[in-house]
């Protein structure tokens, strides 16, 4: 697990021409709608297909409605009806392959055992870039596996 940290959110241009068939995909969860928003244009600019949901219990449904398909899965900690750690484990039920990236701005109120169990942890507010970076190098070794 590596921890990434940014002091400043921005939007660099992220279009990135995509050669590959299939395109990634990510689910986002976050309860914050703007948060959210922000997060799927970013990787939607980058070429992902992206679900999104506000809360656990909706994301537990759209990942099991669409599993296969989905390459990454990018989390806030905080949510309503569980957080991001237990979602983590949920998740895991269903595809232990599937990586998770935490993007939090309380990891300092997580202990380290728990920010372990995440493939990637980012700090909010984060840079852009290093969001869509983080994001594809997981679709891509999630993918492979």
């Amino acid at each position: 697990m590596t921890i990434y940290t940014a002091n400043i959110l921005s939007f660099p241009d992220l279009i990135r021409k995509n050669n590959s068939a299939k395109k990634p995909t990510a689910l986002v969860i976050d309860d914050n709608a703007l948060i959210r928003t922000s997060e799927r244009l970013l990787l939607r600019y980058d070429g992902f297909e992206v679900f999104t949901a506000p809360d656990g219990k909706t994301a537990l449904e759209v990942f099991e409605k669409n599993r296969d398909d989905i390459d990454v899965v990018i989390t806030d900690y905080q949510l309503p009806e569980m957080n991001g750690s237990e979602l983590f484990h949920q998740i895991h039920q269903y595809a232990k392959h599937t990586p998770v990236m935490l993007v939090s701005s309380d990891t300092f109120k997580v202990d380290a055992k728990t920010l372990d169990e995440f493939d990637a942890v980012l700090t909010k507010p984060f840079n852009g870039q290093d969001f869509i970076t983080i994001a594809r190098e997981l679709a891509c070794d999630g993918h492979n596996e």
